[in-house]
Formats: structure tokens, sequence, C-alpha cells
């Protein structure tokens, strides 16, 4: 017999000593529950009875459900032997403890205690947690998940009234059939009825006039099968009643059909169609994206951002000079730890040249940033330099991020002449998916960078907390160097839908940012997933296995570089003898800039012949355009644009 006695012992050990004190008890209206010894040692504790209603479905009737499914597995675990219940209990119990509600998407245990709970087929079966177990790591991922319990358990709370909603919205659809029907069933007892003369339970002939008669639609039995008279009201009725349960039977499944990711108390479907898209803002803009990827221009235009730090103005006019071309815009920046006079020897430079002075097409950033390459930083620079680029002039079809220690292995006039060719709306970024070690070492670390609020770089700060691995989008990585259009560009400044800025946040505590940023909004976006090829356009030498930064390239590398039929390199060291082996035999720069149609000048006695400029939609492409040619045959076939963003 359960006594208060008993039930209080059970209060203390079973819960609190197990979970801690809780906020409420709620039990039924037992005496050994309402006795004043357990209501004492509830007050004591501080912890709020409260009682459940007789025959009360929202308290009784969730309790009932959980024992019908352990009562179910009992059963089948017993047979015969219906005496061995007690043994099997507890088997039952902790199987339904460790298996996923459908209404809350969790396990009970995990909601008790924060944590997945270990049981015996992973052991056997060596799943993958198991087969990669570290204590420190899994030390590591159980604070986290501890930290992140509340944050859970309010999603499925969510999830529940989310539910709930639901259901409740197709109890009344099918409440609302049987109504109708049972109306429609009654209407028509009441017209055999009252026009055969006959109801059971009042009769109509021989009243006043004037008198009220009181009566109830309900299904009676009367002479229904003794005339003719019922069969066409029978059919018609039977017509409406068909229709009203089909139109119910369809709203139940379009409410239930919204699928497992239905936000919310999302009730009203707001699926894009042809009817409704013009009530969005965002159909205005993906129209106009749609239109600017498909207008093509005669001869393309590429935007240059090249960066630097500390001892690097020399290095950057070298790679400036070796890409320029008069359709072009660039942007230099030096960074914050480069000194001012760097800077301003670096813009006095650009501001003195007779060619960009006429041409316009070559800004210095006067904002100095902290960048570093590991941090949020990097990204955050590229992205202002983009917004300049975007402010200053919007004729430009491509977007390129080279550095100081980059340089170029064909001409401008080949990468013009072979992307005048390309389809506009191709984005050159290498990626792949987040695997392996990369998802510990990158993806799970929160970090800060002290770039971002101090004036001198610092190593990056790791908490002690890590977070799990998003499931609202994929991860991707690659290569940090990109070749963009200015769709996708403009995409990642404005971003009309917010994704763009979601993840500049969620990169802002991500080891190396820059490896990951772009690579992910273009792989998470429908729109410009399949323009994505994965290639970064540089030929980047590493070691093996490989660091954090490539290879410095030297002469014993240049046949690899000429022959990989990329249209850049890096990294190289500053003024290595290799860098004048590309200028003379592969760019052809006898002068400052390399040769093409716009250079109209004389070469006599030393002159530039880039000094008079000419008409620069005349391409005359050499070696390096064939070069580049094969290599975008390569990246452009079907066995390779079937990988993309996978």
């Amino acid at each position: 017999m359960i006594t208060a006695e008993k039930v209080k012992k059970f209060y203390w050990r079973k819960i609190i000593c197990r979970f801690g004190v809780p906020a409420t008890i709620v039990s039924d209206n037992g005496t050994q529950f309402t006795s004043r010894k357990v209501r004492d040692f509830c007050a004591e504790m501080r912890i709020e009875m409260r009682f459940a209603s007789v025959e009360h479905p929202q308290s009784n009737g969730q309790v009932e459900a959980a024992n019908k499914l352990i009562l179910n597995g009992v059963k089948k675990r017993l047979g015969e032997a219906k005496g061995l219940w007690a043994d099997e209990l507890i088997t039952v119990v902790w199987a339904y403890n460790t298996t996923p509600q459908s209404t809350t998407g969790e396990t009970p245990f995990k909601l008790a205690y924060g944590v997945d709970a270990m049981i015996p087929v992973e052991i056997q079966d060596m799943t993958f947690r198991v087969a990669t177990y570290e204590e420190e790591q899994n030390r590591e991922n159980v604070l986290v998940d501890l930290n992140l319990a509340e944050e859970m358990k309010a999603e499925v709370r969510l999830r529940e009234a989310a539910i709930k909603q639901r259901s409740q919205v197709t109890q009344n659809l099918y409440l609302k059939c049987v109504l109708n029907l049972l109306i429609v069933c009654s209407f028509y007892d009441f017209y055999i009825h009252f026009w055969s003369g006959s109801w059971i339970g009042a009769q109509f002939a021989g009243l006043p006039k004037n008198t009220k008669v009181k009566y109830t639609l309900r299904l009676v039995t009367g002479r229904m099968f003794s005339d003719r008279k019922w069969i066409i009201p029978f059919f018609a009725s039977l017509l409406v009643s068909v229709s009203l349960l089909l139109t119910s039977f369809l709203g139940v499944l379009s409410s239930a059909g919204g699928g497992g990711e239905q936000a919310p108390f999302d009730i009203i479907s707001f699926k894009r169609s042809e009817d409704s898209s013009g009530y969005f803002v965002e159909s205005d803009l993906d129209n106009s994206l749609n239109v600017s990827v498909m207008v093509k221009k005669e001869a393309p235009r590429f935007a240059y951002l090249i960066s630097g730090t500390k001892g690097d103005s020399h290095r950057l006019m070298r790679t400036l000079e070796a890409v320029y071309h008069p359709r072009n815009q660039y942007i230099l920046h030096l960074d914050l730890e480069a000194l001012p006079r760097e800077r301003l020897e670096l813009a006095n430079t650009v501001k003195a040249d007779p060619v960009f002075r006429e041409v316009e097409n070559v800004r210095v950033m006067s904002q100095s940033n902290l960048v570093t390459y590991k941090g949020p930083t990097m990204i955050a620079c590229t992205l202002q330099a983009i917004a300049i680029l975007l402010k200053e002039s919007s004729e430009w079809d491509w977007f390129i991020n080279l550095s100081a220690s980059d340089y170029p292995l064909v001409t401008q006039v080949d990468l013009l002449h072979v992307f005048t060719n390309l389809s506009i709306d191709r984005n050159f970024i290498e990626h792949t998916r987040f695997t392996g070690w990369k998802l510990n070492q990158r993806a799970k670390p929160i970090i800060v960078d002290p770039a971002l609020y101090l004036s001198k770089k610092s190593d990056l700060a790791f908490t002690t907390q890590r977070r799990t691995l998003p499931t609202a989008f994929k991860l991707f990585t690659g290569s940090a160097w990109v070749v963009l259009t200015r769709s996708f560009v403009e995409y990642c400044i404005w971003g009309w839908d917010n994704f763009p800025r979601t993840m500049l946040m969620y990169y802002t505590n991500f080891v190396s940012s820059p490896e990951g940023y772009f690579h992910t909004v273009i792989c998470n976006t429908k729109e410009f997933r399949h323009t994505a090829i994965s290639h970064d356009l540089h030929y980047i030498a590493w070691d093996n296995p490989p660091k954090q930064h490539p290879m410095s390239l030297t002469m014993k590398d240049f046949e690899k570089m000429v022959k990989s039929n990329a249209p850049f390199a890096r990294k190289f060291a500053k003024d290595d003898p290799v860098l004048d082996k590309i200028d003379k035999e592969v760019l052809g720069r006898t002068h400052r800039f390399s040769h093409g149609a716009w250079c109209v000048g004389t070469s006599d006695g030393g002159a530039d012949p880039c000094s008079l400029r000419g008409n620069d939609t005349v391409f005359s492409p050499g070696p390096g355009a064939e070069r580049l040619h094969e290599l975008l045959q390569v990246l452009l076939s079907e066995e390779l644009q079937g990988k993309q963003c996978l």
C-alpha cells in the first residue's frame, strides 16, 4: 500500500536526491498525496503542490499515454511469462527514456540530464562518437551541452506548442465535418417526418395554430422505408455530405502537410507562387538580380582589392602594375601595422602617376584596418572594399582579392579576353564541406579577435565553451582568395533576405573566417549555389602535411606555375628573382604595364608605350589566354559542374 510516508521518501530519494529540488510537483488527488505529512514536507522544501482534476485529460491523459507505451513494451518482452513483469519493467523504462519522442524531438534522458545517454548498442556496433571518443574532447562537449540545456528545453516547449496547435486545428476540422454531417442528417429527418405528419416525441396534428412546440434535431427511427418520399432528399443530402467530408479531409491534409520544418505557430502558408510573388519586396530584388545576371557586356571589367601590411607598399605597386588595365577598378589597402608615412607615400605615388590620374581607377583606402588572417577582420576589410567599389562604380563584373605576395601568370588582356566568352554569373571559389579534424579545430571553438578593438595585433582569445554544429545551414570551407561576380557580392553587402548578415555574425567568432564566410553563403543560397566553381584560380604550393600558410614560390616552381594554367600564383617573397622571370617570359613586361592594344604610344628612347592610351575594348590575346582557356574548359566540364557545393 502506498502511504504518505512512502510518498515522502520517494520525493526525497528518487526526485530531490537525483534531480534537485523541483519548483512544482503535479499529482492526482490520492489521500497519500494530499496528507498533512506530504504537504508539510513540500512546504519545507518550498515545492508547489498541484493536483490534477478528476478525469482531467490534459494531465491524466499524458500519464496514461506514457503508461500505455511502457505496458505494451513489457507485454512484448514477457511473452507467456506474465509474472516476470517487474524484472523487465526497468529495461522497458530505460528504452523509453533513451528514445526520441515525436512531440519533443529529444529523448527524456537528455531533457532531464542535458546530454544523450550511451546505450549498449553503440558499444556493440561502434558508432561514430564511440570510435572517435577522446576524454578531453568529450568533457568539453558535455559542458557545451549542459550550457545549452535551457535553450534546448525552450525549443522543445515551442515544438510541443506548435504540435498542439496543429493538432487542435486538425481536431476542429474533424469536428466541423461531423457537425455538418449531423446537421444535414437532422434536417433530412425533420423534412421526412414533418411533411409525412409524424415525429417521434412530438405530434403536430391537432395542436392549436399558435402553439409553440419545442423539438430537438436528432437521429430517430420512424417510417423511413414505408414510402418513397425519402429517396430524392436522401441522395441530395448524401451528395452534400460527401462534398463536406472531402472538403474537411483536404483541409486536414493541408494543415498537417506543412512538413517537419514548419516554424512554431506558423499556420498560414506563405509559399512562393506566381500569384503571391508580387506581395513581397524580395521578389523585386530577385527579379532585378536575374536581369543583371542575364545582361552581358561585350568586354568585362574586374574590380581588384590588393592588400598588404607593414613594408609592403612597393610590393603593392609592383602587383598593381602587373595586373593593371584601364577597364578595371583597383583598391589598395595597407593595414594598421603599416606606418602612416608608408601609407602616405603609397597614396602620393598613385596620385602622381599620370596614367592613374587620367583614368581615375586606382584608389588607396585612407582608413587603415588591423587585419588578422585567422580572425574576422579580413572579412570586414574585404566587405568594406567591395562596398567602396560598388559606391564608386557599378561598371564592373567580377571582384578579385589579392595580397602583396600574389602575382599574375597571365596578362590582363588575356584574362579579359577569356572572360569575355564566359558566362557572367560564374563565381570561382574553392569550397568543400567541413569534415574531419576541421570540425573540432575550427567549427566548434569560439574565438574573440582582439584586432576588433585593439590597435596592435595579438593572438586570438579562445573561450572555454564550445558550440555545436549548426543545423540551420551547412558549413563550407576553402581558399580565402576568390573571384566573385558583382551580383553575388551585392547580395553579400545588401543581404535582402538577411542570410549574409546572419553568416557575418556567425563567423565573427569563427577560426579562419576568411576561409568559410563566402563559401557558406554561396552554397546555402539557391540563387547562387549553381554558380560556384570550386577553384580559386591560383597556383599555390603546400607543405606535406599542409601548414596554415603555403610555401614561398621560387625559380624551381616556375615550370609548375606555368603548366598549372592558373591566372595567379602565391605566395612570393619580396623581390624574388622568379618575379623578374615571370615579367619577362610570361607577361612580356618591358615597362611598367603589360602591353595591350590600349598602349598606343611609342617605346623610342625608353618611353612607356602605355603612357598614351587607346581603345581599351580591343584585346590581342597571347599564350596566356590559351592556357587559361584550357583550365576553364576543365573547370566547366559536366563532371565538375555536378560537384558544386556538395
